[in-house]
């Protein structure tokens, strides 16, 4: 697990000092169900429709106040409460699973993230599992994310654990390609659905070095049928360039910021409602981020992980 800051939102370590919740207080927010998953969709970006979510964890203070990831992540590691956290957010994504799933929305994939504390421990991994079988959720429905320096770092262990949600049909996507210089060896071995531009790449697409790096993962994925989505997409000259260069999906501020689960279902029931005429792709575009910008406005105004 770790922290992402803007555009998207993943548990990743923080890169920068902070002074982080107690052992104690992680345990008490997990002891009174204080603990909150908030979604951000990712986007097909040819029609805007939405691919799948990402689930982004946060912990309301006993003040209300909504903690982001940069605040406990490294706490929780180093005490060791990030196992039950972690089992806790898992519970949390596959009950939005379920509940997507009575919304007529299994087709949409409810990205997870894990860390390798969780992913090296085998029975840490069967806890995670019994959870998935208790929930109810469609195992398909899921999505295991992994940073690409967490996978090279413990290759061995990471594989072996990847391949038990593998067999059930989970599928596993890379986070933050092209930072953690991942061999090709390592991807195929992996057996990866999806990679995920890291926003570096994104935020410098006006220079050349970064953006032939972006569109040399993009054609990368495509020659290894791996799906592609560009993390942390906030500017329209940003868009326009991932849909020059075919990048199939992307998520990030400009098309939503994180939300409350009820907020998506809220919006999945708009965009299933019977229209006169189809609206054509740019005006449902316009259309979809002004509403998205009423529904998550207090839920964006948050830290992301």
């Amino acid at each position: 697990m770790g922290k992402k800051d803007r555009g998207n939102g993943s548990l990743k370590r923080p890169t920068a000092k902070s002074t982080g919740l107690s052992r104690e207080c992680i345990a008490k927010a997990l002891a009174e169900d204080r603990v909150r998953i908030l979604v951000q969709p990712q986007v097909d970006l040819a029609t805007s429709e939405i691919r799948g979510i990402e689930t982004l964890v946060r912990i309301e203070g006993e003040d209300g106040r909504m903690i982001g990831p940069s605040e406990f992540i490294d706490s929780a590691e180093k005490s060791g409460q990030i196992r039950p956290l972690g089992r806790r957010i898992f519970e949390l994504a596959c009950s939005a699973a379920c509940r997507l799933a009575a919304a007529g929305r299994n087709d949409l994939r409810v990205a997870i993230n894990l860390s390798v504390v969780q992913l090296a421990d085998p029975q840490e991994v069967d806890c995670l599992l019994e959870i998935l079988r208790l929930s109810g959720a469609a195992p398909q429905q899921l999505e295991i994310e992994l940073t690409e320096s967490a996978a090279i770092r413990s290759f061995a262990l990471v594989h072996e654990q990847l391949q038990r949600f593998r067999a059930l049909g989970i599928s596993i996507a890379i986070d933050d390609f092209g930072t953690g210089f991942c061999s090709l060896t390592y991807l195929l071995e992996l057996d990866v659905d999806r990679i995920k531009i890291d926003r570096l790449f994104i935020a410098a697409i006006d220079r050349g070095r970064y953006a032939n790096l972006a569109d040399t993962v993009i054609h990368l994925g495509k020659s290894l049928a791996l799906d592609v989505i560009a993390e942390g997409v906030e500017t329209e000259a940003e868009a326009r360039w991932l849909r020059r260069h075919h990048c199939p999906t992307a998520q990030g501020f400009l098309f939503y910021k994180p939300l409350p689960l009820e907020s998506l279902l809220s919006v999945l029931e708009e965009d299933q409602s019977p229209t006169p005429a189809a609206p054509a792709v740019d005006s449902k575009r316009a259309t979809l981020r002004s509403r998205r910008s009423d529904l998550t406005g207090a839920a964006g105004q948050t830290s992301q992980l």
